[in-house]
């Protein structure tokens, strides 16, 4: 009987050690993924150069319209890149980003509604979330909604 139950808390120490290491790569994978590929580099610390600007009515945020070159030497990305820039709390947030083939531009549709405007099909420009909150200068927050649209021809070219 003491043999039994020896075995059986070993087997059941052996599933509790195996899930523990399980949900310890799982958790160093995230944080990896999370520091070092879900956020690249703001567009000013990056190889970017800025095309467009537009700000907000109430001045809590700019948006940015950037062509950048990222990547290595081997195999180098070259797109757009659109970026809120959030003043109160002077912090960047990545909104789109397209292939140089798309050809974007930025306006306002409506306050507080930004409209992307590109050259490319939709399939080609990635639209990180449809919505961005900002701090406004009195300190609440504000929502930016984000939308696309195909122009027939490049403005900036």
């Amino acid at each position: 009987m003491w043999q039994k139950l020896t075995a059986a808390v070993r087997r059941l120490g052996s599933w509790l050690l195996a899930a523990a290491i399980l949900l310890s790569v799982l958790f160093v994978s995230v944080l990896i993924y999370k520091y070092l590929g879900a956020h690249p580099s703001p567009p000013d610390t990056a190889q970017c150069h800025r095309i467009q600007q537009l700000n907000t009515a109430d001045e809590g945020a700019e948006v940015h319209l950037y062509q950048c070159q990222r990547g290595s030497l081997e195999q180098p990305w070259m797109g757009y890149e659109v970026w809120l820039y959030n003043v109160g709390e002077r912090d960047w947030e990545r909104l789109a980003t397209a292939p140089h083939a798309a050809c974007l531009s930025l306006s306002w549709h409506r306050p507080q509604h930004l409209l992307i405007s590109h050259t490319g099909q939709r399939s080609e420009v990635y639209i990180v979330r449809p919505s961005a909150v900002y701090q406004t200068p009195t300190g609440a927050p504000d929502t930016l909604s984000i939308d696309t649209r195909v122009q027939a021809q490049c403005e900036h070219q």
